[in-house]
Protein backbone atom coordinates (compact mmCIF):
# COMPACT_ATOMS: atom_id res chain seq x y z
CA UNK A 1 0.00 0.00 0.00
CA UNK A 2 1.15 3.64 -0.31
CA UNK A 3 0.28 6.31 1.72
CA UNK A 4 -1.05 10.02 -0.29
CA UNK A 5 -1.67 12.89 1.04
CA UNK A 6 -2.25 16.63 -0.51
CA UNK A 7 -0.50 19.80 1.39
CA UNK A 8 -3.56 20.80 2.51
CA UNK A 9 -6.91 19.23 3.50
CA UNK A 10 -9.02 19.60 0.11
CA UNK A 11 -12.11 17.74 0.48
CA UNK A 12 -13.09 14.16 0.23
CA UNK A 13 -13.48 14.46 -3.96
CA UNK A 14 -10.22 15.30 -4.00
CA UNK A 15 -8.82 12.54 -1.55
CA UNK A 16 -10.89 10.09 -3.89
CA UNK A 17 -9.62 11.52 -7.38
CA UNK A 18 -6.13 11.40 -5.85
CA UNK A 19 -6.37 7.83 -4.55
CA UNK A 20 -8.19 6.85 -7.93
CA UNK A 21 -5.65 8.77 -10.19
CA UNK A 22 -2.97 6.70 -7.95
CA UNK A 23 -4.55 3.14 -8.01
CA UNK A 24 -2.84 0.49 -10.35
CA UNK A 25 -5.95 -2.29 -9.50
CA UNK A 26 -8.49 -4.02 -12.08
CA UNK A 27 -11.12 -2.48 -9.89
CA UNK A 28 -11.87 0.60 -6.98
CA UNK A 29 -13.50 0.57 -3.62
CA UNK A 30 -14.10 2.82 -1.66
CA UNK A 31 -14.39 3.27 1.95
CA UNK A 32 -15.49 6.38 4.01
CA UNK A 33 -13.33 6.49 7.10
CA UNK A 34 -15.75 6.37 9.88
CA UNK A 35 -17.56 3.36 8.43
CA UNK A 36 -16.49 -0.54 8.52
CA UNK A 37 -17.24 -3.13 6.29
CA UNK A 38 -17.50 -7.18 7.10
CA UNK A 39 -14.60 -9.44 7.17
CA UNK A 40 -15.57 -10.90 3.91
CA UNK A 41 -16.52 -8.07 2.16
CA UNK A 42 -14.01 -7.93 -0.95
CA UNK A 43 -13.84 -11.58 -1.47
CA UNK A 44 -17.88 -11.44 -1.45
CA UNK A 45 -17.47 -8.61 -4.20
CA UNK A 46 -14.74 -10.22 -5.99
CA UNK A 47 -16.62 -13.45 -6.14
CA UNK A 48 -18.41 -12.65 -9.48
CA UNK A 49 -15.65 -11.53 -11.05
CA UNK A 50 -14.02 -14.95 -11.61
CA UNK A 51 -16.53 -15.91 -14.15
CA UNK A 52 -16.99 -13.04 -15.87
CA UNK A 53 -15.52 -9.32 -15.82
CA UNK A 54 -18.69 -7.11 -14.90
CA UNK A 55 -18.28 -3.38 -14.62
CA UNK A 56 -19.99 -2.77 -11.11
CA UNK A 57 -20.45 -5.33 -8.71
CA UNK A 58 -22.49 -3.81 -5.43
CA UNK A 59 -23.18 -5.01 -1.86
CA UNK A 60 -26.11 -4.77 1.04
CA UNK A 61 -25.40 -2.08 3.85
CA UNK A 62 -26.84 -1.57 6.85
CA UNK A 63 -26.96 1.78 8.65
CA UNK A 64 -26.62 1.98 12.20
CA UNK A 65 -27.58 4.37 14.47
CA UNK A 66 -30.52 4.00 17.37
CA UNK A 67 -32.96 2.60 14.52
CA UNK A 68 -30.55 0.20 12.99
CA UNK A 69 -32.27 0.08 9.47
CA UNK A 70 -31.11 -2.49 7.00
CA UNK A 71 -31.18 -1.62 3.20
CA UNK A 72 -31.89 -4.61 0.78
CA UNK A 73 -33.27 -3.95 -3.00
CA UNK A 74 -33.02 -7.51 -4.00
CA UNK A 75 -33.84 -10.94 -2.51
CA UNK A 76 -30.89 -12.51 -4.47
CA UNK A 77 -27.79 -12.10 -6.19
CA UNK A 78 -28.93 -9.64 -9.47
CA UNK A 79 -26.82 -9.69 -12.68
CA UNK A 80 -27.87 -6.24 -14.69
CA UNK A 81 -26.45 -5.95 -18.14
CA UNK A 82 -27.03 -3.52 -20.94
CA UNK A 83 -26.76 0.38 -20.19
CA UNK A 84 -30.73 1.65 -20.24
CA UNK A 85 -31.48 -2.04 -17.96
CA UNK A 86 -28.18 -0.54 -15.53
CA UNK A 87 -29.54 3.11 -15.34
CA UNK A 88 -32.56 2.10 -14.73
CA UNK A 89 -32.31 0.14 -12.31
CA UNK A 90 -30.28 2.69 -10.51
CA UNK A 91 -32.07 6.17 -11.44
CA UNK A 92 -35.85 4.93 -11.96
CA UNK A 93 -36.11 1.34 -9.74
CA UNK A 94 -33.39 3.09 -7.02
CA UNK A 95 -31.68 -0.47 -6.61
CA UNK A 96 -28.44 1.11 -5.78
CA UNK A 97 -27.50 3.78 -3.45
CA UNK A 98 -26.73 6.64 -4.61
CA UNK A 99 -22.66 6.72 -2.95
CA UNK A 100 -19.48 5.89 -4.14
CA UNK A 101 -18.64 3.12 -1.06
CA UNK A 102 -19.68 -0.75 -0.88
CA UNK A 103 -18.39 -1.27 -4.60
CA UNK A 104 -15.96 -2.99 -6.72
CA UNK A 105 -16.22 -0.66 -10.26
CA UNK A 106 -13.54 -1.20 -13.23
CA UNK A 107 -11.06 1.43 -13.10
CA UNK A 108 -10.28 1.20 -16.47
CA UNK A 109 -14.09 3.29 -16.78
CA UNK A 110 -12.65 6.12 -15.13
CA UNK A 111 -10.05 6.96 -17.80
CA UNK A 112 -11.95 5.95 -20.77
CA UNK A 113 -15.05 8.24 -19.71
CA UNK A 114 -13.35 10.98 -17.42
CA UNK A 115 -15.59 10.75 -14.61
CA UNK A 116 -14.25 12.27 -11.23
CA UNK A 117 -15.66 13.68 -8.24
CA UNK A 118 -16.34 17.39 -8.80
CA UNK A 119 -14.14 19.44 -6.19
CA UNK A 120 -16.27 22.06 -4.15
CA UNK A 121 -19.54 20.08 -3.83
CA UNK A 122 -21.11 18.31 -0.47
CA UNK A 123 -23.30 15.30 -1.90
CA UNK A 124 -20.60 14.41 -4.42
CA UNK A 125 -21.74 11.25 -4.77
CA UNK A 126 -25.19 12.65 -7.02
CA UNK A 127 -23.09 13.79 -10.06
CA UNK A 128 -20.79 11.19 -10.15
CA UNK A 129 -22.64 8.62 -10.18
CA UNK A 130 -24.80 9.84 -12.92
CA UNK A 131 -21.48 10.03 -14.60
CA UNK A 132 -20.54 6.74 -13.80
CA UNK A 133 -23.97 5.17 -14.74
CA UNK A 134 -24.52 6.79 -17.70
CA UNK A 135 -21.62 4.70 -19.00
CA UNK A 136 -22.00 0.96 -17.32
CA UNK A 137 -22.80 -1.79 -19.49
CA UNK A 138 -22.90 -4.47 -16.19
CA UNK A 139 -24.01 -4.52 -12.90
CA UNK A 140 -23.80 -7.13 -10.34
CA UNK A 141 -25.92 -6.48 -6.85
CA UNK A 142 -24.94 -9.10 -4.62
CA UNK A 143 -27.56 -10.39 -1.71
CA UNK A 144 -25.05 -9.98 1.52
CA UNK A 145 -24.28 -7.23 3.46
CA UNK A 146 -20.56 -6.39 3.02
CA UNK A 147 -20.74 -2.12 4.35
CA UNK A 148 -21.83 -0.60 7.83
CA UNK A 149 -22.76 2.80 7.27
CA UNK A 150 -22.42 4.74 10.64
CA UNK A 151 -24.96 8.26 11.24
CA UNK A 152 -23.76 10.66 13.09
CA UNK A 153 -26.07 13.43 14.37
CA UNK A 154 -23.70 16.19 13.54
CA UNK A 155 -22.30 15.11 9.97
CA UNK A 156 -22.86 16.59 6.83
CA UNK A 157 -25.95 14.39 6.07
CA UNK A 158 -27.58 15.25 9.23
CA UNK A 159 -26.95 18.96 9.33
CA UNK A 160 -29.81 21.59 8.33
CA UNK A 161 -27.03 24.58 8.06
CA UNK A 162 -27.53 27.33 5.42
CA UNK A 163 -24.23 26.48 4.11
CA UNK A 164 -25.38 22.70 3.93
CA UNK A 165 -28.74 23.09 2.31
CA UNK A 166 -26.90 25.99 -0.44
CA UNK A 167 -24.46 22.91 -1.28
CA UNK A 168 -27.25 20.06 -1.24
CA UNK A 169 -29.14 22.55 -4.16
CA UNK A 170 -25.86 23.09 -5.86
CA UNK A 171 -25.32 19.32 -6.25
CA UNK A 172 -28.87 18.92 -7.20
CA UNK A 173 -29.12 22.02 -9.75
CA UNK A 174 -25.85 19.91 -11.34
CA UNK A 175 -27.21 16.88 -11.22
CA UNK A 176 -30.82 17.81 -13.45
CA UNK A 177 -28.73 20.32 -15.16
CA UNK A 178 -26.81 16.52 -16.20
CA UNK A 179 -30.20 14.81 -16.79
CA UNK A 180 -30.67 17.20 -19.32
CA UNK A 181 -27.44 17.82 -21.21
CA UNK A 182 -26.50 14.08 -21.25
CA UNK A 183 -22.88 12.92 -20.78
CA UNK A 184 -20.65 12.27 -23.14
CA UNK A 185 -17.02 11.50 -23.00
CA UNK A 186 -15.93 13.50 -25.60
Amino acid sequence: FRILHHEHNRGLSAARNTGTDAATGDYIYYLDSDDYISDDCLEVLAEPLRDKEYDMVVGRMKMFDEREEEYIWVDETTIIEGNENVFKAYYVDRKMYATAWNRLIKRSLFEKFNISFKEGLLHEDELWNYMLFTQLQSVVIVNHRTYYYRIRSNSIITSATTNIKKHIADTYYTAEYALTHPWTAD
